[in-house]
């Protein structure tokens, strides 16, 4: 009768219906038969390189097939949709998809935006899991920090009369100790020449090398070796004899010139006599007091090194006087501590170690006042310096007290150039552009914050 089929044809328009299966894209993916089922999948967005076009729906978790099939709700209301792989219908509007992506999408946003943060920003997570350097664990474990110095350098690296190094590497990497240890005596030099001293760092003889070494950008690039900073600067000059009449560099053609082997100078003097096109005749040696006894034994013409240097070399000569350093100056040669690559926190404990002593001389902390400026002074700067808030010791895995440790033990930038070649020493090299910015020099300290 009628009424006993009208709910048989109503069963039938609720029946789904059939699918074919095309060449899968993925397991379980089907396209739904029917007209109308494919204009509606033909209009759905592919997900980008996709050759299933009903695949994916970009930014709203649109993946069909047994991967999501758990999430799609059966409604069996008769309409072609995509099936699982147990072959029940499952369908989602528009707006269901919509609504339930961005849900999806804004949970993991949250949480990726979170580890995010954490991982910039060093969250508790950070701070828990987070190792010491593997330099600074071995630095510990022997009980000495070991630092490469020059062979013998007057104001930089040189033993005194009792047998003790003095000059400002030294300093520098007595510091360094005090910052780790709170004893500038936990400390061994190794003097290392000019053309062994990269090699010495690089295979793990030497945790540092303060020695006068120029940051180049092929030191840097090519030895496996970083610059961590600049806390000297300086640039290359020749000496003669005083009575030798010379006034300008390209005075010296023909000349017999005494170079260090293994630095710039080297590189210097030839592209300077070749860019005037004038000859001459290098004698190279290992050491710069070779380079000394061969002045006074008449070998040389001239010596090219860096400035600094030549007025180390003149102090250091039986009568000064008979020597004069030329004025003009042929090349940049700015003086970086330089550790192993692939040690970030080492590199940054040498880098703001050094940094926190240039700073100490702007803020006027020495080591004679120290103590009572941790103890007085409002100024926040001096306050994180000298370790009354401890943010700066966390950062770099040390105590709070590093850097006050450091400046008691050596003092700052200021002392340490006084100490070893100011006006009353010997040497009495003006500070020039090693001076404080704020006096016209180039030495400035980043922000310690």
């Amino acid at each position: 009768s009628a009424s006993a089929a009208a709910p048989a044809q109503r069963a039938m328009r609720r029946a789904p219906a059939p699918v074919r299966s095309v060449a899968r894209c993925g397991i379980g993916d089907s396209l739904p038969a029917g007209r109308g089922a494919a204009r509606r999948v033909a209009a759905w967005p592919a997900h980008p390189g996709s050759a299933c076009p009903w695949r994916r729906r970009r930014g709203a978790a649109f993946l069909l097939g047994p991967s999501t099939a758990k999430s799609f709700r059966s409604v069996n209301r008769g309409r072609a949709s995509p099936i699982d792989r147990r072959g029940r219908e499952w369908r989602r509007s528009r707006r269901e998809i919509r609504q339930k992506g961005s849900s999806i999408m804004g949970r993991r946003g949250l949480a990726a935006a979170f580890l995010f943060a954490c991982a910039l920003f060093g969250g508790p997570a950070a701070a828990q899991t987070s190792s010491a350097s593997p330099t600074l664990e071995a630095v510990r474990a022997r009980g000495q920090l070991v630092c490469g110095v020059h062979t013998g350098i007057a104001g930089f690296a040189l033993p005194d009369s009792r047998g003790v190094w003095q000059g400002l590497d030294v300093d520098l990497c007595r510091g360094l100790a005090a910052a780790i240890f709170n004893d500038p005596a936990k400390l061994r030099l190794v003097p290392v020449s000019s053309s062994t001293r990269f090699t010495a760092l690089g295979s793990g003889e030497l945790d540092v090398l303060f020695r006068t070494s120029t940051q180049t950008m092929l030191r840097d690039t090519t030895l496996g070796l970083r610059h961590a900073v600049t806390y000297f600067f300086d640039g290359h000059g020749f000496m003669v004899r005083a009575d030798s009449g010379v006034q300008r560099v390209a005075e010296l053609r023909g000349a017999t010139i005494c170079l260090v082997q293994g630095t710039t100078n080297e590189q210097v003097t030839a592209d300077y006599f070749r860019s005037i096109n004038t000859p001459f005749q290098p004698v190279v040696f290992e050491r710069t007091d070779q380079v000394a006894a061969a002045l006074q034994a008449g070998r040389c013409d001239a010596f090219g090194t860096d400035a600094s240097q030549l007025a180390a070399t003149r102090a250091s000569l039986p009568n000064p006087a008979q020597w004069s350093v030329l004025p003009e100056r042929f090349s940049k040669e700015p003086y970086g501590a330089y550790v192993r690559r692939g040690d970030d926190n080492w590199f940054d404990i040498v880098r703001w170690y050094t940094t926190a002593i240039i700073e100490a001389e702007e803020q006027g902390v020495t080591a004679a006042n120290a103590e009572a400026m941790r103890g007085s002074s409002a100024n926040p700067n001096t306050r994180r310096l000298l370790g009354v808030t401890p943010e700066l010791g966390q950062a770099l895995k040390l105590d709070p007290l590093w850097a006050y440790n450091a400046i008691r033990a050596v003092g700052n930038y200021a002392e340490i150039y006084d100490r070893h070649m100011g006006p009353a020493t010997p040497i009495g090299l003006p500070r020039g552009p090693n001076e404080q910015w704020t006096r016209g020099g180039l030495l400035y300290a980043w922000p310690m914050r």
